[in-house]
């Protein structure tokens, strides 16, 4: 395991290999993402792959063959997060405002396949952009999806825009049961308590668009058409290395949760997936 800082201008990041996890990223000296203190921590800035959010009971099934997951939700008796989090990444290139990436996933007991993933994490003058390849080295086709974990700072009048006409159900254990028309495109931090996917984003040339509006700035958070869904989740208790902060976590993501045991999206040997997102930071004044 080791971290690596890159750099473009105001813009600065530090990428840990364990978990391909940003670790932290500022512009100009200010928290574009909030930084964890050490540990978990809610999986601050991680990759979660092959699978996102929840798989319920930690049970699937491919092709007749069951198969069962490390419980690592117990409160909820769900597999979470996938494994990727915790695989130490290969640096496969770095310069100056790049590095990518690359690790094999493979779980013997829940995923016993072979799905070489490959991250590049880039700063330019255009902000930051992640992109996204993964291809399937198994001899079947195999359920694969992504999504990503960062935490951005927040106060009572942070305002958010998502673009999403649709809200994503779900029950005790968190596993979607239907959706309906989502009603809440725009927000106050103060107003809300998520921990809620969205889907069907809106967009403009492929590219759908997230704001976050705060007094002296803006965030605009972009995802294209590999990642349809959105995860928020509103938190006052997020453990930051200057303590507990308020933080919004907003997750680009390729599937909703349980799609292990829904409509899988399935790579079929030697197929690939591919998909980006990012964002740019504007001021105010």
């Amino acid at each position: 395991m080791s971290r690596v800082r890159i750099q473009h201008k105001n813009l600065s990041m530090e990428i840990e290999t364990l978990g391909a996890r940003i670790m932290s990223f500022h512009d100009s000296g200010n928290e574009v993402m909030r930084k964890a203190s050490e540990g978990l921590q809610g999986y601050n800035g991680m990759v979660l792959a092959p699978w996102p959010n929840r798989i319920k009971d930690g049970q699937w099934s491919l092709a007749g063959q069951n198969y069962q997951l490390e419980i690592n939700e117990p409160e909820r008796n769900n597999a979470l997060h996938g494994f990727a989090y915790k695989t130490d990444f290969e640096v496969l290139g770095q310069t100056t405002n790049q590095l990518t990436l690359s690790a094999n996933l493979n779980e013997p007991n829940g995923y016993p396949f072979d799905v070489e993933l490959e991250i590049k994490y880039e700063l330019s003058d255009q902000g930051f952009g992640c992109f996204v390849s993964a291809v399937n080295n198994s001899s079947v086709a195999v359920p694969f999806g992504i999504a990503f974990h960062p935490y951005y700072p927040a106060d009572e009048q942070t305002r958010v825009s998502i673009p999403a006409k649709t809200h994503i159900l779900t029950d005790k254990q968190m596993i979607p049961i239907g959706t309906e028309a989502n009603t809440i495109q725009n927000f106050r931090f103060l107003d809300v308590d998520f921990d809620d996917c969205f889907s069907e984003l809106e967009r403009t040339n492929g590219i759908a668009e997230i704001k976050i509006d705060y007094e002296d700035r803006q965030i605009v958070l972009w995802q294209d058409e590999a990642f349809d869904f959105v995860m928020v989740f509103t938190t006052h208790d997020f453990e930051s290395v200057s303590g507990q902060q308020t933080a919004m976590a907003i997750e680009a993501q390729s599937c909703a949760a349980n799609a292990f045991n829904s409509e899988p999206a399935l790579l079929s040997p030697e197929e690939r997936f591919s998909g980006s997102w990012g964002l740019a930071v504007f001021g105010r004044g």
